[in-house]
């Protein structure tokens, strides 16, 4: 059974009294997740938690530290992200597509908030566009930015450029969604 986000996924999983192997999966630095002041009695209960567990991997090595710091088990590793960028790089070399005729799209699915790092990624966009270069992103998600980043894009004058979508929409209707945006 794997938790594959740190807070109420680890939580469920901690309840199961199911025979089976459990893996805990950390995403973030433990300080954004608890904050800087984080007192003994939240150790505690999230150490309840954590300890049911087989293993926890982080993805990098700063997120495992944080946790070790944090909480001191040893059954904590860190787990790269498996894609192989050498060969990404090497196959993007060999292409006979002229890429220059195209405006790339980028598409980022993910919760709307502080870690996630969405306000610099509109000032790259804000910043290349000023520079000339022409892109489109859609952005897929919900959370406590949302209504922050809405008025960003527009101040940025980044409306044509960024797409901002919830996470509820039906599949059909982000699929027509994104379609119009791609093929405008």
């Amino acid at each position: 059974e794997v938790a594959f986000y740190e807070g109420w996924p680890t939580e469920f999983v901690s309840y199961s009294n199911q025979k089976s192997k459990k893996i805990a999966w950390l995403h973030i630095h433990q300080e954004h997740n608890y904050g800087s002041d984080v007192d003994d009695s939240v150790i505690r209960k999230e150490s309840k938690k954590y300890v049911k567990y087989d293993d926890i991997i982080g993805v990098s090595e700063d997120v495992c530290k944080s946790f070790k710091d944090l909480f001191h088990f040893s059954n904590v590793r860190c787990l790269y992200n498996p894609i192989d960028e050498s060969i990404i790089l090497k196959k993007a070399d060999h292409t006979d597509i002229d890429v220059s005729k195209y405006v790339p799209y980028f598409v980022t699915v993910g919760r709307l908030t502080k870690q996630k790092g969405y306000e610099r990624l509109l000032n790259v966009v804000s910043n290349l566009k000023k520079e000339g270069y022409s892109m489109k992103i859609v952005m897929l998600g919900d959370g406590e930015l949302k209504e922050e980043l809405k008025a960003a894009i527009q101040d940025m004058g980044l409306s044509q450029n960024v797409y901002l979508f919830g996470k509820s929409l039906p599949i059909y209707k982000t699929c027509q969604m994104l379609v119009a945006v791609f093929f405008t």
